[in-house]
Order: C-alpha cells, then sequence, then structure tokens
C-alpha cells in the first residue's frame, strides 16, 4: 500500500463562509523521498512546542506550591524565634 498525502487548503473571507478551497493528493513516488524529512519536520515542531510550554508551567507549578506554603512556613518560623518558653 503506497502512502499518499491528503492535503486541503481552504481560505475564508472572514464571515463563515470559505471563499476559496483546493485538495490536493500528492502521490508516493513525489512523497516518498521527502517523507523523512517531513517525519523530522513533526518532530521538531513537538520537541519546539514542548520546550515552550513546559518551563512556563513547571515554574507556575512551583510558584503556586511557594506562595501556599511559604506563609505557614514563615509564620512557623517566626513562632518558633519570638517563642521565650
Amino acid at each position: 500500500m503506497g502512502r499518499t498525502l491528503d492535503v486541503s487548503v481552504a481560505l475564508g473571507n472572514g464571515d463563515g463562509r470559505t471563499a476559496y478551497e483546493r485538495r490536493v493528493v500528492v502521490p508516493e513516488t513525489v512523497l516518498a523521498p521527502v517523507w523523512p524529512a517531513l517525519v523530522a519536520l513533526l518532530c521538531a515542531s513537538v520537541v519546539v512546542t514542548a520546550l515552550a510550554v513546559l518551563p512556563p508551567l513547571a515554574l507556575a507549578v512551583v510558584g503556586y506550591a511557594l506562595l501556599v506554603t511559604l506563609p505557614a512556613t514563615l509564620s512557623l518560623a517566626l513562632v518558633r524565634l519570638f517563642d521565650d518558653r
């Protein structure tokens, strides 16, 4: 079974209607030489997206954890510091 790539491009005019639509089926003879490059491009786009999304998400989780635990930790430290018993 050969691989084919079905590409559909639709351009809208802003009010929800399609102004132009074109469907192209790329045959295996054209697709075979560039298939590894297409797969590498897809993998690279996934990696770049993950690198763009994950660090801010991790930073948000750490920030939220500090926001929740830091007041209790500071108040406990102050109580222990100024406790005269």
